[in-house]
Formats: C-alpha cells, sequence, structure tokens
C-alpha cells in the first residue's frame, strides 16, 4: 500500500511539474505572440504615417503644377496687354520667373523671398490698370524678426490673394480700388486685400479658377492650426485677410548632453528635419538653466545621465511652456521621466525616424492647444481675428461699459462691443491672462513688477512712464495662483 501511496505522489508531483511547465511554456507562447503583434502594429502604424504623409506630398505636388502654369498664364496675358510697358517690366517678370522655376520646388521658402515675389507679382499686375487708379499698397515688415530669413514659409501663398484682387476688382466704377498690406511682426504674417468687386466677375468666379480652393487645400495640410484666412464682402467691397503664426509653427530647439560627440550628432539630426531650428547647445547644466529664458525655444533636448546634475533635475527647473525630449541609453530613467511629463523618452543610440516621431508629438499638441492661439471678436471695425499673444492689457470703455478695449503690443487699440469680463477670460489662455480688478485684465506678459496693491507693467504712457495699475483685494489670490503656477 505504501508503494502505491509513494507511486501515487510520484505521480501527482510529475503532473503538477508537467502542467506547470506548460503554463509556463503557453506563457511564453503568448507572450511572444502579444509582442510580435505589437511590433507588427507599431510597424503599421509607422507604414500608415509615412503613407499619409506622402498622400500630402503628392497632393502639394499636384496643386504646384495646376497652379505654375495657371500663374504664368496669368503673367504672360499682363505682360502682353502693354507691351509698350515691357521693358519696364522685365526686371520684375525675371524675379517671377526665377522664384516659380527655381524656388517654388522647395516646400518651404523664407518670409523674406515671398515678399520680394509678391511685391514683384503685383508691379506686373499694375501695368494693366490705369496710373490714376486708385491703388494702395503698404508694407510693414519687421527685418530683424528672427522668422524673416527662416524657411517657414510655403512658397506662392500669396499669389491666389493678389492675383483674386485684380482679377475680381471693377476697374469701371469711379469708386473703385484695390488696397494690399503685408505685414511680418512678432512672427506672424499678415496679408489683407481688400477691392471694390465687379458683380461679372464675381458671378464668373465660379467656373474662372480653382486658386481659392487650392489656397485653403495648401494652409490646412501645411499650417494646421496656425492660420486663420477671412473672407468678407459687404456693400460690394471684398475684403480677405490671412494670418500665419510662423513662431508657433516651427520647433526652435536647445540641447542639452554632457557628450561633444553626441551633440554633434544630435545637431546633424535636427538639421535634416524640416522646421526644427537647433537655437543652441550646451555641455553644462548649469550653463544651460542660467541661459534658460535668454534664448528663444519652445524645444529642450535633454541627456539623464550626466554628472554633476542629471537631465532629470534639470526638467523640474524648466518652465511647462517648453517641450522636453529626453535622450538616454538606459531604459530605467522611463518611469521617472514621465512622471515630469516630457513629450518623449528616445534610447541611445538615436535614429532620425525615432527623432522624427519626437517632434512629431510636439506638432500634435501644438495643434491641439493652437486653437487658443486667436480668437475671433467683434469689433468696432467689424469682425476681427486677434492673436492673444498680441494683447497687453484689456479694460472696459469708458464711453460704454459694455464695450471693452484691447491694447495691442503695437499700441494700436481694438474695441470689443458688447462684451463682459468672464466671456473674455473664457476665451483667454488662463495661463496668461489675469483679472486685477473689476475694469481691468492684464497679460501676465505685460507685467514688470507687482506688490499686494499696485501692478507696474511695461506699458508705456506719453513714452516716459510706465503704467500702472491697482489691484482689487478679491482678485489678489487670483494673481498670486497664476504666478504661483509658473
Amino acid at each position: 500500500m505504501d508503494g502505491n501511496y509513494y507511486m501515487i505522489h510520484d505521480y501527482l508531483i510529475f503532473g503538477g511539474v508537467f502542467a506547470i511547465f506548460a503554463l509556463i511554456t503557453v506563457s511564453i507562447y503568448l507572450y511572444s505572440q502579444n509582442q510580435s503583434f505589437k511590433k507588427k502594429n507599431i510597424k503599421l502604424s509607422e507604414t500608415n504615417k509615412l503613407i499619409e504623409q506622402r498622400l500630402n506630398e503628392v497632393q502639394l505636388e499636384h496643386l504646384g503644377t495646376k497652379l505654375n502654369p495657371h500663374l504664368f498664364k496669368n503673367i504672360l496675358n499682363s505682360v502682353q496687354s502693354h507691351a509698350y510697358q515691357n521693358y519696364m517690366s522685365l526686371d520684375k517678370l525675371a524675379n517671377v520667373l526665377d522664384y516659380i522655376l527655381y524656388e517654388s520646388n522647395n516646400k518651404f521658402v523664407s518670409p523674406k523671398e515671398e515678399f520680394s515675389f509678391a511685391l514683384s507679382l503685383i508691379e506686373i499686375n499694375k501695368i494693366k490698370i490705369n496710373p490714376l487708379f486708385d491703388f494702395r499698397i503698404k508694407s510693414k515688415i519687421d527685418k530683424s524678426d528672427p522668422m524673416y530669413e527662416e524657411k517657414v514659409f510655403a512658397p506662392l501663398i500669396s499669389v491666389d490673394l493678389i492675383e483674386n484682387t485684380f482679377k475680381h476688382t471693377d476697374f469701371l466704377s469711379q469708386d473703385s480700388f484695390i488696397s494690399i498690406y503685408l505685414e511680418l511682426e512678432n512672427r506672424i504674417f499678415t496679408m489683407k486685400v481688400s477691392n471694390k468687386a465687379s458683380l461679372k466677375n464675381v458671378l464668373e468666379k465660379e467656373h474662372s479658377g480653382f486658386g481659392s480652393q487650392s489656397l485653403d487645400q495648401r494652409l490646412k495640410m501645411i499650417y494646421h492650426n496656425f492660420y486663420n484666412l477671412n473672407k468678407s464682402s459687404k456693400n460690394g467691397i471684398f475684403t480677405a485677410e490671412l494670418k500665419i503664426n510662423l513662431g508657433e509653427f516651427s520647433d526652435k530647439v536647445r540641447i542639452l548632453d554632457d557628450e561633444i560627440l553626441a551633440i554633434s550628432y544630435l545637431k546633424l539630426l535636427c538639421e535634416q528635419i524640416e522646421n526644427v531650428e537647433v537655437i543652441k547647445a550646451f555641455n553644462d547644466p548649469k550653463i544651460f538653466l542660467k541661459e534658460i529664458n535668454s534664448l528663444d525655444c519652445n524645444v529642450c533636448i535633454l541627456d539623464i545621465e550626466m554628472p554633476g546634475m542629471n537631465g532629470l533635475q534639470v526638467a523640474e527647473l524648466i518652465s511647462d511652456s517648453k517641450k522636453i525630449i529626453f535622450t538616454t541609453a538606459y531604459k530605467e530613467y522611463a518611469a521617472e521621466a514621465f512622471d515630469l511629463n516630457v513629450v518623449d523618452y528616445v534610447r541611445k543610440p538615436i535614429k532620425k525616424e525615432r527623432l522624427i516621431q519626437a517632434f512629431e508629438k510636439i506638432k500634435e499638441i501644438n495643434t491641439n492647444s493652437a486653437k487658443k492661439n486667436f480668437i475671433e471678436w467683434n469689433t468696432n471695425i467689424g469682425k476681427t481675428v486677434i492673436f492673444t499673444q498680441q494683447i497687453s492689457y484689456i479694460k472696459t470703455s469708458e464711453i460704454d461699459s459694455r464695450d471693452k478695449e484691447i491694447l495691442l503690443k503695437d499700441n494700436s487699440v481694438i474695441v470689443l462691443k458688447n462684451l463682459n469680463f468672464k466671456s473674455i477670460l473664457e476665451m483667454l489662455p488662463s495661463k496668461d491672462f489675469v483679472q486685477i480688478n473689476k475694469k481691468e485684465i492684464i497679460a501676465i506678459s505685460s507685467i514688470k513688477v507687482f506688490s499686494t496693491s499696485e501692478i507696474v507693467t511695461n506699458i508705456k504712457i506719453n513714452h516716459e512712464n510706465f503704467l500702472k495699475l491697482h489691484i482689487g483685494e478679491s482678485y489678489r489670490n487670483a494673481l498670486l495662483e497664476v504666478f504661483g503656477n509658473m
């Protein structure tokens, strides 16, 4: 009987071991299958992104092949219609043709190049109108703007608005006019055109060309939510205004790594990625932090393993407004890194495709938050799009308390019609603006210093003194809270 007992015992042990072994084997198999499916899923996702990117490129190329011959035809018609002025137009024509043939094939050009092209195109179109015609052109180009010579501008963006303005103007009407305004200031490109529209041309417009549809498609594919195109028609006057936030569209990068070779390699990779510009690189965390606010950037690429002060410690001292990408050869920092709410964690050795993915994540974050970059309001000059970063100060109008006056960075004033502070604050980014009393809202960027009862702004009045504002007692905590969260 004892022999049977031990035999049964041995069988049970063997069966248990076999079951455990089988369970482990099945678990390993299922895990490997799961990992395999994950890898395939990642590859499929990457393939889909590449296909979407290529599709956009093909669509843009297709739009370009349709646009260029159309533009050539219009230009040659202008020159041919006034042969006696050809000599004066040849220089402008040469500039335009050079731009179309050589620069327009690039995905991006600089605003400087596009402005030069636009002005030449306007001059060519002017030769077919009467010298006495009311033609107004004005430009406000800040050549010191960081975006002025950067490759951030899609070529031929200005064509559609210029061409349609000339094409659909009523040149026979005595009160007819054309107005074109170009501006580059604070990284924002603005183009505004208006004209007295011809009824006949308006009726024929839907059959006459594809330019307007092409412009909308290109802007959406290239600039996503970082642009605004507003068109309106009132009393026979057609107006179109395009604004592109070029500063938000491109990524300006600072690199921190204690190894010089790693810095050189990262800079090389960044140079190969569109709309990514390396502002400065550092190999010392202390110097990096010392200059954090003096250099204009929105992305920081930080190495984690560094002597003295590691990248995790540096990240804790960087403003939330800057996106962080960690690079390291060690995977054990991943959980701690993501606790800091960084954009991505890239393992070394870094591949170009992997770094592109990190910047795509930044672009996606920016796209989702870009809706608050500008707001369309009813104002004293009609429907007006205002970029929030251009607002310095808002106060209740002294003429009508239902209206609010907005002071912009360029010291111009726009009146918001029939709007209360509660509605205004709901539309503004809460981290950038705060109400300080019953009648005033201040942009955080406009505050120079403040005490418990008063704010000294960086807004000059009478070109000498700085504007001072009173802090209401019930609003003091809200102001302190905003600074406490920065």
